[in-house]
């Protein structure tokens, strides 16, 4: 019967992300989830190649909702509630929250937070502590810590840089270097993994 009870939700939550319906904000079960932040503008999300059985809904994967759904822990599922989103577009987080699950020995609740912003940087004065999109994550990311005790902020996921190469910004690797200390200390983790993505060299080229 749990069994059956699990797919009938994961199928409605499956109809709920395809078709954008609001789902009610009501207290979760989750127990000490892992929370992942992912950051950065529009490589974050708005990739090509969404395929809806590989980039299905998981049971256990979940994200902090944005829009009609602000704040509320709702199914996580492409495209996730980063701050611009496109209907067929996809991004790496979904991807790495399965992965990741995977990879745990101890099972465990995951909770996606998608903060991306397409065509941000530093030198727009985006991404630097005090800006909007990062007070939003530090925000978002803090509040989960206080909804969930028990959570464990496992990784901070980033894909940046092109608003800052059009921008000419030469501090690129000092203003870096500042985000990962200043996200640290605001989330009071100093060895959270930071990961970079980065681009496939014939792109760059």
């Amino acid at each position: 019967m749990k069994g059956l009870l699990q797919i009938v939700i994961l199928a409605f939550a499956m109809s709920a992300c395809k078709n954008n319906t609001p789902v009610v904000c009501e207290e979760t079960e989750i127990v000490a989830p892992k929370i992942i932040l992912i950051i950065g503008q529009s490589n974050t999300h708005y990739g090509l190649g969404l395929n809806e059985t590989l980039d299905a809904p998981e049971s256990g994967i979940y994200q902090l909702g944005r829009f009609k759904n602000n704040k509320c822990v709702i199914q996580a599922c492409e495209p996730l509630d980063h701050h611009t989103k496109a209907d067929g577009a996809i991004g790496f987080g979904l991807t790495f929250g399965k992965l990741y699950k995977q990879s745990l020995q101890i099972p465990s609740d995951l909770i996606l937070v998608p903060c991306g912003f397409g065509g941000t940087g530093f030198a727009d004065n985006q991404w630097n502590k005090t800006n909007d999109l990062y007070e939003d994550a530090v925000s978002r990311v803090n509040g989960l810590m206080v909804e969930y005790p028990n959570a464990n902020l496992a990784a901070i996921l980033w894909h940046q840089g092109e608003t800052d190469v059009l921008l000419n910004n030469e501090n690129y690797q000092e203003d870096l270097d500042n985000l990962i200390a200043n996200l640290r200390a605001d989330f009071g983790n100093d060895t959270v993994p930071f990961i970079l993505g980065g681009m496939v060299p014939y792109w760059v080229n």
